[in-house]
């Protein structure tokens, strides 16, 4: 029993390790969203789709080492959480599995909220594109007046917003 939770407890670590790389990752993704650096955004983005895949077949492994943990201790695979483990075994290992809980929810709350703020950011980009496309369409395109006999004057458009090369 004691060699399978050695190997949970690896995992974890290994789980809390890419857990830390992702959170800094969306921490400079949220400067370069600021700054609208996209080539770096991307860079981010490709980095974020690598560290998520980890920690996609961590979770694989963790599953599958969960499923013979519950073996031993009788119980289903669905109730073996670390709050579980971390009453249900001995020391050390009831500290160790208090602590990669601690962790991983600080982490994972951490990543929510700085993504929350990287939406933000974002749809508050997007709707200024948004009111600045309308302010431009409006100048390109005005919209007609009604004189006093109620006829509609079309506005003649003088100058050009760009400059066309010939």
């Amino acid at each position: 029993m004691n060699k399978i939770l050695d190997n949970l407890t690896e995992i974890l670590n290994e789980m809390v390790e890419n857990y830390s790389l992702l959170l800094r990752i969306i921490q400079r993704e949220r400067q370069f969203i600021i700054e609208n650096s996209l080539h770096e955004l991307y860079d981010c983005i490709k980095q974020k789709e690598t560290i998520i895949l980890k920690l996609r077949m961590l979770e694989d492994l963790r599953i599958s080492v969960i499923g013979r943990i519950s073996v031993f201790l009788k119980t289903k695979d669905k109730d073996i959480t670390l709050s579980y483990l971390s009453d249900s075994t001995s020391e050390p290992y009831s500290s160790i599995f208090k602590g990669y809980r601690s962790q991983l929810l600080s982490f994972i709350q951490s990543i929510q909220e700085i993504n929350r703020e990287n939406k933000n950011f974002i749809e508050l980009s997007m709707d200024t594109m948004k009111e600045s496309f309308q302010f431009l369409n409006d100048i390109t395109n005005p919209r007609p007046t009604y004189i006093s006999s109620g006829v509609v004057k079309n506005q003649v458009q003088r100058g050009r917003m760009v400059k066309v090369k010939s």
